[in-house]
């Protein structure tokens, strides 16, 4: 099924998993709103090419479009201006991508990937990290699906992708991290349950460790010589996750998927796809740490 002609916002997209979802659905013929709070001039990084208006050249250099819109997806009234914004321009709205995060952000809104309290145990854990992992990226995800299944439930189609982590369940090591994920993973089903009468689609996307823009300059990777670098030969390109998005958006029967979790890899099994080296990186899996603990 063709996606020209078709509408999407993609949520956090100045950078990483969002910028290269983007770029897919821009270049597939996807008409993309893009949002964050990065502009040139005013990155919430040290990168000053992280940013929607990077995201958007590079795009545009690509033949596709994209209209970045200014949003701190903290407050809910600048998220229901987006919504208004791409109702008023389109009319429609055919899929949207829930991707905003915040949850590397320090305490003042910087990048703090860094951090060595992330994997302290919950005592220890700062509160701002639950918080923005909750007010920020929870709440966001949670209200964009809101003013997007008003729209979508009139035209009685549509497809919500929240990007999020799974790995069989597995706890993930930092209890805040892992409650946001548990609570991404669990609004797809009840949004899937709410929506299907009106044939709209919901899932979340499981990505894998993503070579972002961040890593590859901390490392010296990019998207061809990783393999040669011990550690990250199971890392995926920022592109990858919207090539499995693409696909699933063009699949005319996405409806039978509704509510479930696929990760990147299992998708590009399914729809044959592959990552910019023509490889499909296996699914990334993380140490179990529960040391034996069962809740059944």
């Amino acid at each position: 099924m063709s996606l020209k002609g078709k509408v999407a916002l993609v949520t956090g997209a100045s950078r990483g998993a969002g910028r290269g979802i983007a770029y897919e659905l821009a270049i597939a013929g996807v008409k993309v709103y893009i949002t964050g709070r990065s502009r040139d001039g005013e990155s919430t990084t040290q990168y000053e090419d992280l940013t929607l208006d990077q995201t958007v050249k590079m795009i545009e250099k690509s033949d596709g479009v994209a209209i970045p819109i200014t949003c701190d997806h903290e407050y809910a009234k600048q998220i229901k201006e987006v919504f208004n914004k791409i109702k008023s321009e389109n009319d429609k709205l055919d899929i949207l991508v829930n991707n905003i995060w915040g949850g590397y952000m320090g305490e003042y809104g910087n990048l703090d990937i860094e951090t060595s309290s992330f994997t302290a145990p919950f005592w220890d854990q700062p509160l701002w990290r639950f918080e923005r992992m909750f007010f920020v990226a929870a709440r966001a995800h949670f209200v964009g699906s809101q003013y997007a299944a008003q729209i979508m439930k009139e035209d009685r189609s549509g497809l919500i992708v929240t990007t999020s982590f799974w790995d069989n369940d597995k706890y993930i090591s930092n209890l805040p991290y892992d409650l946001v994920k548990v609570f991404k993973n669990r609004m797809s089903l009840g949004m899937a349950i709410d929506l299907k009468p009106y044939n709209v689609t919901t899932l979340t996307l499981g990505l894998g460790w993503i070579r972002t823009e961040h890593l590859k300059r901390l490392h010296d990777l990019d998207d061809f010589n990783y393999k040669q670098k011990k550690g990250f030969e199971k890392t995926e390109s920022t592109r990858y996750a919207g090539r499995a998005i693409v696909a699933l958006a063009s699949d005319p029967n996405i409806i039978r998927h509704t509510g479930k979790i696929f990760t990147t890899a299992e998708l590009a099994r399914m729809y044959l796809f592959t990552d910019l080296d023509g490889s499909q990186p296996e699914f990334f899996s993380v140490d179990d740490k529960s040391d034996g603990i069962k809740q059944r």
